[in-house]
């Protein structure tokens, strides 16, 4: 069960803010679209989104694939990418 998606990036002087939308999918073909766009504030007082970090919030999803879309392709996710997935174990 995924329960959070963190990415930390390099922000450049020549990439764009973070900005998209997240998908989750549980075989790789169908897909499940989640309402809240990145950036996005899902937890009371958290802004999701700084300048080398953004985190999304899963509540314990199925999931084998996760899809970020972003809206730019100078987006600053591409500026060397560090991709973490936390989980936790179904019981």
């Amino acid at each position: 069960l995924v329960t959070r998606l963190s990415v930390s990036y390099k922000k450049t002087a020549t990439c764009v803010p973070i900005s998209g939308t997240v998908s989750i999918s549980k075989d790789g073909a169908a897909w499940e679209s989640f309402l809240e766009p990145v950036p996005f504030p899902q937890i009371s007082g958290d802004l999701s989104v700084n300048d080398a970090e953004f985190n999304y919030f899963f509540a314990a999803k199925k999931a084998r694939v996760i899809r970020f879309k972003t809206d730019s392709p100078q987006s600053c996710i591409f500026e060397n990418p560090e991709i973490r997935v936390y989980s936790m174990e179904e019981k």
